[in-house]
């Protein structure tokens, strides 16, 4: 069995035992790739047929997601990643493993980057990364999480503005303007 990348062959070739019937498993070879081969047949006279060159294709597959990163905010996370060939992104994430949201970006590149807005301080998701190349095959990440940064404590005491006292007979009415909301 002769085999490679043109007609030529290349130097790949394997030989097996005498046998009537039988399966021939090539590895190692390139995705999404012609390779032309030739199967050289002998009986123990000596006799072959005459066998023409002969091609496949192998079978593309989908993009590789690889270098991971996260960064949080109180209410955003910017996930970024590569992908060893051109692909469509997008991130579905929720605060459970059933998602709920999805954020996409249609242009096809191999570096990524999505920021998801409107999150709630303080909170755990969950998301995944999809890649879809132009052959439409997508690969997914497992289920992963971040957590969002919960909003600095407040040490600031209110200002109080425009006090006022309006005394009556058995009480007093006591108006007030705050820079933030508080409580009595």
């Amino acid at each position: 069995l002769l085999y490679g990348l043109t007609d030529s062959y290349g130097s790949s070739s394997i030989s097996y035992p005498a046998l009537d019937s039988g399966t021939f498993l090539l590895t190692d070879l390139i995705p999404n790739t012609q390779y032309h081969y030739l199967l050289q047949l002998r009986d123990a006279a000596g006799n072959y047929p005459i066998i023409e060159d002969a091609v496949f294709t192998t079978l593309n597959t989908p993009p590789t997601v690889f270098n991971i990163a996260t960064s949080t905010n109180n209410n955003t996370a910017t996930i970024s990643w590569d992908t060893d060939e051109g692909a469509m992104a997008a991130v579905e994430y929720g605060t459970t493993e059933l998602y709920g949201s999805t954020v996409s970006d249609e242009q096809f590149n191999t570096t990524h980057l999505i920021i998801l807005e409107d999150l709630n301080p303080g909170t755990t998701y969950h998301y995944r990364i999809r890649a879809t190349d132009g052959s439409e095959l997508m690969a997914s990440t497992s289920d992963a999480i971040f957590t969002t940064t919960a909003p600095a404590p407040d040490t600031t005491a209110p200002v109080v503005s425009n006090l006022n006292l309006d005394p009556g007979t058995s009480s007093v009415t006591i108006s007030l303007t705050t820079d933030e909301v508080s409580s009595i």
